[in-house]
């Protein structure tokens, strides 16, 4: 029997071209302003990785950890990453060789000639040489555009988890002014039925009892509106969840919390850090870097090697007699290109400029949102203590005009105005103080980093 390699066949279609210094140096870029040492206020009070739970609310807890399972657009997100994932496995494939089997058979029966018949089999290969690390730089910047995907979605779920707090108090915030409403309707409907007492014995005209009718009938309709709203926000709330519409009913008669003292803002070089989407763009960046390096290697020679080992033979006894090995490196090596590579070089430099401004950018916004939230907080704090005592007051006066009117010191019109602008600042108060929940809301998300969800955990391959 035949040695096991017998024809070697050996064909270099090419050299290697040598470069003194072909590396990209990746660029070290730095913001252009001055990261401020701390925020303008800042509390004690930590803040929990899923930020939602500082309100101490099971019902709002278990809405969002629905919402963060079953979330349509989150779960779009998520197939984002997955596609990305299967991206870098791709790209890393090209840094490892390929390897191809084939056989084929022929068989021939010509006239006048024997038939004859004749297999072959053969292992192919193929593998580029990544000289100047053009594929390692690729396989980089995918890697890290799949984990600016990952930071992109946990993003979403950060603003999926604020919206649906924001939702949760509006709709809580209505079911107090129903309440609310109610029990001023009720306390209208008992005075209008003193004044047609008073209006049948003479002692008023009847424009007092028309002036009663007439506030009875706006809080009718107020309360028709806020009974439409919390309806509505029923409807949002359950899109957020993943569910059709209808298909929740929400009775909860949980009053607005009151609110925990100011957290603690930590300092804004940690902010950078901890937020997903300043965390994005950073990444995807750095991933531009990458394709930057990438870019101007191609400028430089490509050595391709393919290699292969086959046999042939007319019936399966010889088919192994004869070997033949084939080695072949190709040498491709720009020349001219009409000035296509020098111009994606440029692309990818503008790009990369690009993304940093955009990382910059969101970094000053991600500033501005926690002092803005701070301050809004405080500005409606006040605001809150401003209609609590205006409220104390508006009681007094009323009591007041009251006393007197059943007194004959004075007619009803001063008396129902007192009532009117009462039953206004009851309902404001409530508003203002859902309205300084959303102002934490708005401060707990500015602060908050990452949090897993339910997918992720459900995830190994996080």
């Amino acid at each position: 029997m035949n040695p096991f390699f017998k024809k070697v066949s050996f064909s270099i279609l090419g050299f290697i071209f040598l470069c003194s210094s072909c590396s990209h140096k990746k660029q070290k870029s730095d913001l252009s302003f001055n990261i401020p040492n701390k925020f303008s206020n800042s509390g004690k009070e930590s803040i929990p990785d899923k930020w939602w739970e500082a309100f101490e609310d099971e019902k709002l807890n278990s809405i969002i950890e629905i919402a963060l399972d079953d979330n349509f657009s989150l779960k779009s997100y998520w197939e984002r990453l997955e596609a990305a994932k299967a991206t870098v496995k791709i790209v890393k494939s090209d840094l490892r060789p390929d390897l191809y089997f084939q056989t084929n058979a022929q068989y021939r029966n010509s006239s006048g000639d024997d038939p004859s018949k004749e297999i072959q089999l053969s292992l192919e290969t193929a593998y580029e040489i990544d000289l100047w690390g053009r594929l390692n730089s690729l396989k980089k910047a995918e890697t890290l555009r799949a984990e600016s995907f990952f930071a992109d979605y946990q993003a979403a779920a950060l603003s999926l988890s604020a919206e649906i707090a924001r939702l949760w108090y509006q709709h809580i915030e209505a079911q107090e002014q129903t309440l609310t409403l109610d029990q001023q309707i009720e306390l209208n409907t008992h005075f209008l039925r003193l004044l047609e007492i008073r209006l049948h014995s003479g002692l008023i005209s009847v424009t007092d009892v028309l002036r009663q009718k007439q506030l009875i009938q706006n809080s009718q309709q107020q309360l028709l509106l806020e009974e439409q709203k919390k309806q509505l926000l029923e409807y949002q709330l359950a899109i957020l969840m993943g569910k059709a519409p209808n298909s929740i009913n929400i009775h909860y008669s949980n009053k607005l919390p009151s609110l925990f003292p100011l957290p603690e803002t930590g300092i804004p070089a940690e902010l950078i850090q901890r937020r997903p989407d300043i965390r994005k763009t950073w990444l995807s960046f750095k991933a531009a870097n990458e394709e930057v390096a990438a870019a101007i290697s191609n400028r430089y020679p490509r050595i391709n090697l393919i290699g292969g080992i086959s046999t042939e033979g007319g019936s399966s006894s010889d088919l192994f007699r004869d070997w033949a090995l084939s080695i072949l490196g190709s040498l491709i090596t720009p020349i001219i290109d009409g000035g296509e590579r020098k111009a994606k070089i440029k692309q990818a430099h503008a790009i990369e400029k690009e993304l940093f401004n955009n990382y910059a950018q969101i970094t000053l916004e991600a500033f501005a949102e926690v002092e803005s939230a701070i301050t809004e907080e405080y500005t409606e704090n006040q605001q809150l203590e401003k209609i609590s005592t205006r409220l104390n007051l508006s009681k007094q006066t009323y009591e007041q005009l009251k006393y007197e009117y059943n007194n004959g010191v004075s007619d009803y019109l001063p008396v129902l105005t007192a009532l009117r602008e009462l039953q206004e600042l009851q309902r404001n108060f409530i508003f203002s103080k859902r309205n300084l929940i959303e102002k934490r809301i708005s401060l707990y998300r500015a602060l908050a980093g990452a949090f897993k969800t339910p997918r992720e955990e459900k995830d190994e391959s996080i």
